[in-house]
């Protein structure tokens, strides 16, 4: 009997992984002796938990870090680096250190430094995103308390990817004032 992947899509390896698996329980379990449409359904059910694990896994943060800051001071910004394997789109973040944060882009204009909110980030697929200082990042407005060298800031960054909403969650390293560890 032939087995048949319930949708799966060209070079989805998970989807792929997940329904073979599913094939493979259903066989072990004689469950193919039934009705086939047990071990589609099965196949389904697997591809879609695991696509949905694998998704957000697969979205990498690195060198996610913050300064410093001074005492009474309420806003400071946070810069890291995204790659994501699909084309998706930063579109907000939270943190319970902050009472705001807005995604932010800063850029020079006839030597007047300009930084204005933008809606949404682009995170196209395969390249690596640099949110830092002078260009992408996130604004965290009115700081709970001080933070200072050595503390993880805690952040959920909002991520949608193929009309699906994704929270994935970032420590946050907080350097000294002049960004160095």
């Amino acid at each position: 009997m032939p087995i048949i992947y319930p949708c799966v899509r060209e070079n989805d390896w998970l989807r792929h992984f997940a329904a073979g698996a599913g094939c493979k329980i259903a066989q072990q379990y004689k469950f193919y002796n039934l009705q086939g449409h047990i071990m589609k359904k099965l196949s389904f059910i697997l591809s879609i938990v695991f696509s949905q694990v694998a998704m957000a896994a697969d979205i990498k943060i690195e060198n996610a870090w913050m300064r410093a800051t001074a005492p009474g001071q309420a806003v400071a910004g946070a810069f890291m680096e995204i790659t994501s394997p699909v084309n998706a789109k930063l579109v907000g973040a939270t943190s319970p250190a902050a009472g705001k944060l807005e995604l932010h882009l800063m850029n020079m204009n006839n030597g007047i430094m300009e930084m204005r909110e933008v809606k949404s980030i682009d995170l196209t697929k395969g390249k690596t995103i640099k949110l830092a200082p002078g260009g992408l990042h996130i604004m965290l407005f009115n700081l709970k308390q001080s933070v200072k060298q050595g503390d993880t800031v805690p952040m959920t960054l909002d991520i949608i990817t193929a009309n699906k909403h994704q929270s994935l969650k970032v420590n946050i390293s907080v350097r000294d004032l002049g960004g160095q560890n």
